[in-house]
């Protein structure tokens, strides 16, 4: 049934159908939730009316950090380096941690 959709066929059928487990299910969303920030942010920087090196010339780095930034997500950037990327574009970056319960804690 390749390109026809099925009334009723939902999400978890085709999880069934195509043996994807819930950790795999999670896996993916964690990786389209990443990509959808970092889209946000090479829009941010767009809209700004910034190139990548204007933006790295305001943030005091290279260009080179500011594509790392905005293609790995800063996955692997420091808070600070963030801070000065949303700074850089005239916002600020607030930092939030949510516990268990689901409170929600600023932290920077």
């Amino acid at each position: 049934m390749a390109g026809t959709t099925r009334k009723g066929y939902t999400i978890e059928d085709f999880a069934r159908d195509h043996n994807i487990t819930p950790e795999e299910n999670a896996q993916a969303v964690a990786r389209l939730r990443r990509d959808i920030r970092l889209y946000e942010l090479r829009e941010a920087r767009k809209e700004n009316g910034l190139t990548q090196a204007q933006l790295a010339e305001r943030m005091g780095v290279n260009q080179k950090r500011v594509s790392a930034i905005e293609n790995n997500g800063g996955t692997h950037a420091m808070v600070d380096t963030l801070r000065k990327y949303m700074e850089a574009l005239g916002g600020r970056l607030d930092v939030i941690g949510t516990l268990p319960d689901g409170r929600q804690v600023k932290l920077g």
